[in-house]
């Protein structure tokens, strides 16, 4: 007995001498670098692992891998083809998987809902990297779907949350962006850098500066101020809300711009009318030496056709054929636009006739600069081209044409352009009835015009206005519905139509009527009413009282413009009032402002 128990001792010391020895050698060998590429998780470390499902979550790998990469090249029926492909030959698909063929399925919602429903069939539907996909894919079709999911989601990380905030954004739900930004916060859920760029452009596209302002300073208190992305985004904020200063100041103050901080401070500066600005900052963009892409050069060519310089609108033409971007047809109709603007219609028709293949845009672009100059006829060539050419007018290209028989006086080509807008058209576009009621109005059948502007039931901004100016040589009728408006319509006017009015009181000599109509509106006039009114001043020969009254005002709304100041001064010295001009001159100097010259942008920079 004792002979056997010491040979089991034995066998047991030697299968343990064994184990562990094996143990040591696997340990080492688990350490090593695998040419393969394959890497193995904790448990499939395990020496006994089983080969049959080892090689199992092989395949699966290898299938993911492959809709992984086609998702990755944007061929998302091939990645879903080959998902189908998997099942047949029934592999079960890990969540990696199931994540990639959701991006497969982002524009296909009932492909997308099916992988939800096998999501969750799988027991994937908690995973958070799923339920962050799910969300982002049915924000695009339905918002209402996101947030249930969302909302049902317990645990939430910072990835989901802004992928929620995103998502609102995304969906123009800039409000419901900046709440759940908010809760995302009173949920101790600290963002991160995207979450902030995610939520900045909701601020810009509300002109919410008070809450752009504070996730400025947060931004700022959790060191995230320094991400270029972010930077970029504060521009973009401060220049939509109309805070140029701020804007500019946070653009110097980005110590590696990219082509994006150049663009979004270029685009900044042309959004508040500031073109010579714009023109500055892209000579200061290529003195840097970064080139430009085809936006800044669509951006810098809006600015151009701004601005009453032709010289500097062909040098930069020049330019642009020197770097090749005539090619870029999106350019080429920018370029269009500025010759229009220009009152330059030959140098954009021949630019015109060079560019192929030609766009929906160019056509309507071409077609708009002939309407709008002193050769409207030529519109209707540039259209007939256009059906030689089996193009289908779009909406614009139908305003214009109507503004070209306005000009004309062609009463029966426009209602020829009328029959054909009601047989191709649906008419739901406010600028199509806004420039019916215009053309009819011009023909003197204020009837007609009357009739199309009852009809159309969702009046806004653009009809009533036209309804209003139709009626310019009719005072009582324009009178009639600007009152109609609330009584009758319950459309409360805005400023715009208020605009109108004095528009039409000024056209008419009644200065100082659209004065006392000013003083008396209900809410504050902004410097449209009051450019308006001196428009009127400049035009009718009223007492000078009156022009300095709403010069003066428009000193106080705008005091950076120069040219108020200058039609101020020009009014004391055609009275001899030297003594004011002097004061005037003197207080610009205080505001170290100087009368905008144009100059040219041939630089050595460029």
């Amino acid at each position: 007995m004792s002979s056997f128990l010491a040979t089991r001792f034995v066998v047991e010391w030697y299968m343990k001498s064994i184990g562990e020895n094996s143990y040591k050698l696997f340990a080492k060998m688990s350490k090593r670098r695998y040419s393969s590429g394959i890497s193995l998780n904790v448990r499939e470390r395990s020496f006994f692992v089983d080969p049959i499902k080892f090689a199992e979550k092989q395949n699966v790998r290898s299938w993911t891998s492959k809709i992984s990469n086609l998702v990755r090249e944007n061929q998302s029926i091939e990645a879903i083809n080959l998902f189908k492909t998997m099942l047949r030959n029934e592999h079960k698909p890990n969540y990696v998987t199931v994540l990639s063929v959701i991006r497969a399925a982002e524009n296909l919602e009932s492909t997308a809902r099916c992988v939800h429903g096998f999501a969750i069939k799988l027991g994937f539907e908690l995973e958070l990297p799923i339920v962050t996909a799910l969300v982002g894919v049915y924000s695009t079709w339905n918002m209402d779907a996101a947030l249930k999911l969302f909302n049902r989601t317990r645990y939430k990380d910072v990835i989901l949350w802004s992928a929620m905030v995103s998502a609102c954004v995304k969906s123009g739900e800039y409000v419901d962006a900046i709440e759940l930004f908010r809760k995302m916060l009173s949920s101790s859920v600290e963002p991160n850098y995207i979450s902030i760029v995610g939520i900045v452009p909701a601020c810009a596209n509300l002109g919410a500066l008070k809450v752009g302002k504070e996730i400025h300073a947060y931004s700022m208190k959790i060191s995230f101020i320094s991400h270029v992305n972010i930077q970029n985004s504060l521009v973009d904020m401060y220049a939509k809300c109309g805070s140029l200063k701020a804007s500019v100041a946070v653009f110097r103050g980005i110590e590696k711009k990219d082509l994006v901080s150049w663009r979004t401070m270029i685009h900044g500066c042309v959004e508040n009318d500031r073109f010579n600005e714009a023109l500055s900052l892209f000579s200061q963009m290529r003195y840097c030496c970064f080139e430009p892409d085809d936006s800044v050069i669509r951006e810098v060519i809006g600015a151009l056709s701004e601005l009453d310089e032709i010289k500097i609108g062909q040098c930069f033409h020049s330019l642009v054929l020197k770097q090749g971007y005539l090619r870029c047809v999106s350019v080429v109709t920018a370029l269009l636009h500025m010759y229009g603007d220009l009152c330059e219609i030959e140098s954009a028709r021949s630019l015109f006739d060079r560019l192929k293949p030609r766009d929906l845009i160019a056509w309507s672009t071409m077609i708009a600069a002939y309407a709008q100059s002193e050769l409207p006829s030529n519109a209707f060539d540039i259209y007939w081209q256009m059906q030689s050419a089996n193009e289908k007018p779009n909406e614009i290209i139908y305003v214009s044409l109507l503004q070209a028989c306005s000009s004309m006086a062609a009463e029966e080509i426009g209602e020829g352009i009328h029959a054909q807008v009601i047989k191709i058209v649906n008419i739901s576009n406010p600028f199509l009835i806004s420039s019916l009621i215009d053309m009819y109005c011009k023909f003197g059948r204020i009837s007609q015009g009357t009739a199309i502007f009852s009809e159309f039931p969702n009046k806004d901004l653009i009809c009533w206005s036209s309804m209003i100016n139709g009626h310019c040589d009719l005072e009582y009728e324009g009178w009639n519905w600007f009152y109609a408006m609330e009584e009758r319509f319950d459309v409360t006017p805005k400023l715009a139509h208020y605009a109108c009015m004095v528009d039409m009181l000024s056209r008419q000599g009644n200065i100082e009527e659209a004065l006392e109509f000013v003083n008396n509106m209900p809410i504050e006039p902004d410097k449209r009413i009051w450019g308006t009114l001196l428009a009127g001043c400049r035009k009718t020969r009223v007492s000078t009282e009156i022009s300095e009254i709403v010069a003066k005002r428009l000193i106080a709304l705008d005091p950076e413009n120069t040219s108020y100041f200058v039609i101020l001064s020009n009014l004391y010295a055609e009275q001899g009032r030297w003594k004011e001009v002097e004061e005037l001159r003197q207080l610009m100097d205080e505001k170290n402002l100087k009368k905008e010259l144009g100059y040219s942008l041939i630089e050595t920079s460029l």
